[in-house]
């Protein structure tokens, strides 16, 4: 499920330090208690791309950091069963370098099955706690993380354009070519030529004919092009959904950033919900600021995924509201089971409000703009709280990944 985080559309990562100029932008935009000022100006350089063994190094946690997992318990054992059904085997679950010392694609698998076997126990905590510490070893990268949110939008859609249903979503096309380094071509004839922009698709419609849906919100289009998949609520009341197909290979451009560069906002008054309202008040900028970010995504449909499903993380596992975080594969093991500890928000008639949370958690996900050992993007799901808590989730934590103990070998005569 590639996509940019919600906070990419305000502060894009636009260096190879690009952790420290991003907390600082959301220090300046939030004010947030888990991440400060002090804590953004402190915090090192940006390691290299990738964790290789004899750079920055997983670390053991003492079991005593697992506190009581204060999500649904039900959510937990959907999550593991999950997991172990749908599960890629083989290379897709090769750790990173620096983890492989510690933890293998079969360890990754294996804790999965094992934390289920373990829950399955009637255990009070301290007596869970004790098996746990019997069964897993705790490492962290450590550096300080910054926590964002993604979620599932919901657009209103038509398999038929109409005067409201003008904005088309496209299939990949047929003349998109990835070569073997990712870069990607437009195939015309024997030669390979960059992709079309955004402003060739929208404005000189070089793709008719390729449509797979039209929507009647050109600015949720274009979220749904961050987030990388959602569903489409067609007039009849069937809710499909649509998943990432590709990309035109073009480079992101955030939309937030251009309006901080031409002084409509100071940097430290721009938030999504302004952004949101500035563009729904200025619909004749529109066109053209979406225009600037040259990226463009397409979509298929996801078959056989009706109201009920999950969308799926770039794994192929569904992923669960509140359990499933995006993290860069460079740095963190694909698939591994993990413990988060962090803040969500809660949203009272007294306004925002920051909650300790700790629970089991698994990385299914990446993201475009989730690079680097202190970038995570928690999943919320959909619906009204799983927008707003995405827009407003920027915060510290703590992600703890379960390592299985190697089991005793018997004993032989």
């Amino acid at each position: 499920m590639p996509r940019i985080p919600l906070l990419a559309a305000l502060c894009p990562p636009t260096s190879s330090n690009h952790i420290v100029a991003y907390l600082a932008c959301l220090v300046l935009l939030t004010g947030h208690p888990g991440i400060t000022g002090a804590k953004a100006a402190g915090h090192p350089a940006a390691p290299a791309a990738t964790c290789q063994e004899g750079t920055l190094q997983p670390k053991p946690v003492p079991i005593q950091r697992l506190l009581p997992d204060d999500g649904d318990p039900a959510s937990l054992r959907r999550l593991l069963q999950t997991m172990l059904a749908s599960l890629p085997a083989g290379s897709a679950l090769e750790p990173p370098p620096c983890w492989r010392p510690i933890l293998s694609r079969r360890d990754v698998t294996a804790a999965a099955a094992t934390l289920a076997r373990i829950l399955a126990e009637p255990l009070d905590f301290p007596a869970l706690r004790r098996r746990l510490a019997a069964a897993f070893r705790l490492y962290r990268l450590p550096v300080p993380l910054l926590i964002t949110g993604y979620y599932e939008p919901e657009l209103t859609g038509s398999l038929r354009p109409s005067k409201r249903f003008r904005y088309p979503l496209y299939r990949r096309p047929a003349d998109l070519v990835t070569g073997r380094n990712g870069r990607v071509w437009r195939r015309q004839g024997r030669l390979l030529r960059p992709y079309w922009t955004r402003r060739q698709i929208e404005e000189e419609k070089v793709l008719a004919g390729q449509e797979l849906v039209w929507v009647d919100d050109p600015l949720a289009a274009f979220f749904l092009h961050i987030q990388g998949s959602g569903r489409i609520r067609l007039a009849n009341g069937q809710v499909r959904r649509v998943a990432y197909a590709a990309n035109n290979g073009r480079p992101y451009t955030s939309i937030g950033r251009i309006l901080v560069n031409e002084g409509v906002f100071a940097l430290e008054e721009i938030t999504l919900p302004r952004l949101r309202r500035y563009l729904e008040h200025h619909p004749e900028r529109l066109a053209d600021l979406l225009a600037r970010n040259e990226r463009y995504v397409f979509f298929r449909w996801r078959s056989g995924a009706g109201q009920t499903a999950s969308p799926l993380g770039s794994l192929g596992v569904p992923l669960m509201a509140g359990r499933s975080l995006a993290a860069d594969p460079a740095w963190y093991p694909p698939g591994a089971l993990a413990y988060l500890s962090t803040f969500l928000p809660r949203f009272t008639d007294r306004g925002l409000r920051w909650l300790p949370s700790h629970r089991f958690v698994a990385l299914l996900d990446r993201g475009a703009a989730i690079r680097g050992p202190g970038r995570l993007d928690l999943f919320f799901g959909h619906g009204p709280y799983a927008e707003k808590a995405a827009g407003a989730m920027r915060t510290a934590g703590e992600l703890y990944v379960l390592v299985p103990r190697p089991r005793p070998a018997a004993n032989s005569k």
